[in-house]
């Protein structure tokens, strides 16, 4: 490892997390939950992927900020083809029958991942064009700003990106009847909701982690 710089290192462990969080969205993206906020008095229902997916935001934001265009766009299309192949391997162990000893069943196995294949398809379209559209809105308010004002980039970028991955994720899930229809409305609000309000919640680790990274590179 000496022969990588500590700038590499950093960005490498960034790319790691960037796609494992948009892969484990995608896995998880069929279990539901409800989410009470006590001091807004608000409850979300809302899919378990929706606490993976804004990370990826974040790392965005941070590569955009200490990288720049060229490695943020870059680590985008490193997600961009994990999803794809790991949307193979799972086309492939769902077209491969399960043993009589196994322990869990193909009709158990295509319950949980049977439509994941709509899942990934969405959300990697969504999630490259809303990244690619995150990044492209920080730097530019970076550059119009000086590098002033890292909250209103982080927000702005990350809440104009989300809304168009939010329609985008949840229109292609419900038009495949992955999702019941008549529940699109509401499901639209509470997912965008809830990213506004992890846009606001996380600006102060975008700070914590750009002033701890920009130490070490």
């Amino acid at each position: 490892m000496k022969s990588v710089s500590k700038k590499d290192r950093i960005y490498i462990f960034l790319s790691t997390i960037f796609v494992t969080s948009l892969i484990t969205g995608n896995l998880v993206f069929q279990k539901f939950v409800n989410l009470n906020i006590p001091f807004i008095n608000a409850n979300f229902h809302l899919s378990v992927g929706l606490f993976f997916f804004p990370i990826t935001f974040v790392i965005t934001d941070v590569i955009s900020e200490i990288y720049g265009k060229e490695r943020a766009e870059y680590v985008i299309l490193m997600g961009l083809a994990a999803g794809v192949f790991v949307m193979f391997m799972m086309l492939f162990a769902q077209n491969i029958s399960a043993s009589s000893s196994s322990n869990v069943s193909d009709q158990d196995f295509n319950l949980v991942f049977g439509k994941y294949g709509y899942a990934i398809l969405s959300s990697l379209i969504a999630s490259f064009i809303s990244q690619i559209i995150d990044a492209r809105i920080f730097l530019f308010l970076k550059k119009l700003t000086n590098s002033r004002h890292l909250w209103l980039r982080n927000n702005l970028s990350t809440i104009i990106a989300q809304a168009f991955d939010t329609f985008f994720v949840l229109g292609i899930l419900f038009y495949f009847g992955a999702l019941p229809t008549e529940n699109f409305w509401s499901m639209v609000s509470g997912s965008f909701c809830f990213k506004i309000i992890f846009a606001v919640l996380d600006t102060p680790i975008v700070y914590l982690l750009i002033f701890s990274f920009q130490r070490n590179v």
